[in-house]
């Protein structure tokens, strides 16, 4: 039986965020064409594009607004005057003697903030507003360039930014799709013992053959280690179900009984089709599938030490 692995590659431009997305699927079958390789690689990404959709929302509703708090607080004036009617919606920015005066405002002189091209520029960029060189104040007064002159009117993604305090969608939880790209989150065993060997190569299936095999090793270690068997020759299956049988060392940290089921059947099948393949036989995995092996060894790590 052989053991596959798809990594998906995710470059969403529209969110301006670039990332790998190794949501893994782990599947099993005797032989698999290129064709239902490339197959499988589409349904991830429709399934993944699936998921930013609901976690974000549909685009053309998304608040990623590019902005440093002094543009925030420059948005927050201009809404906020023109809320107080101290200035309407469309307006013109000068710049004059490295100064900046808006006519239309109406509230005192004293208060308008510092207010550069580049600020008007990022607000038009981020759809917060539409800013354009005033043509017709320069017909009136020809000595006005057009570069010291914005006709900026508001839009109402303007209000809805402020009002939502330029709240924009969570996606701290790309960083949780992505355990290979943050080391430290990995155990200290596969640290120590399988980084060290993929530094030597980190595309050479023949390091990655080893590393796998160290991570399958780390995991019968630690069964052993957090089952409390003594026995160094009791390995594979026999340790699984020493420890996670319905008489196993682990029996009584579970109140559900099928839950210890589940776990006897989650780590047997792991030393079966991973961990004996490897103990025998070269496998020499492409990086992806050695990659989300090990991520998996390390989950599993996690999960024993709550038995601890």
């Amino acid at each position: 039986m052989q053991v596959f692995a798809i990594y998906v590659l995710c470059d969403n431009k529209h969110l301006n965020l670039k990332f790998t997305a190794d949501i893994v699927y782990l599947f099993t079958t005797n032989s698999i064409s290129e064709y239902q390789k490339r197959f499988l690689v589409i349904i991830k990404l429709v399934l993944f594009n699936t998921l930013l959709y609901f976690v974000l929302g549909p685009r053309e509703k998304e608040n990623m607004y590019n902005l440093t708090d002094n543009q925030k607080d420059i948005l927050r004036w201009i809404v906020q005057e023109v809320r107080h009617k101290n200035l309407p919606e469309e307006f013109i920015v000068v710049w004059h003697f490295g100064d900046n005066s808006i006519i239309g405002f109406t509230g005192k002189e004293g208060d308008i903030p510092e207010i550069t091209k580049g600020v008007l520029d990022l607000f038009h960029d981020n759809g917060l507003m539409f800013c354009r060189p005033n043509m017709a104040l320069q017909s009136l007064a020809p000595y006005i360039s057009s570069d010291t002159t914005r006709h900026c009117t508001l839009t109402g993604k303007a209000y809805e930014a402020v009002d939502s305090d330029f709240s924009a969608p969570d996606i701290s939880f790309v960083t949780h799709l992505t355990p290979l790209a943050d080391l430290t989150n990995l155990d200290d065993a596969i640290k120590k013992r399988c980084l060290p060997i993929l530094g030597a190569g980190s595309t050479d299936p023949k390091l990655w053959d080893s590393a796998i095999r160290t991570a399958g090793v780390i995991l019968e270690e630690r069964l052993r280690d957090v089952g409390g068997i003594s026995d160094e020759n009791c390995i594979g299956q026999a340790l699984v179900n020493s420890v996670f049988s319905n008489n196993g060392s682990l029996q009584s940290k579970f109140s559900v009984d099928s839950e210890r089921q589940g776990y006897r059947d989650l780590y047997a099948g792991i030393v079966g089709a991973f961990r004996n393949p490897s103990s025998h036989r070269f496998i020499d995995p492409s990086p992806d599938e050695g990659g989300a092996f090990i991520v998996f060894v390390n989950l599993l790590l996690k999960m024993l030490e709550k038995f601890r």
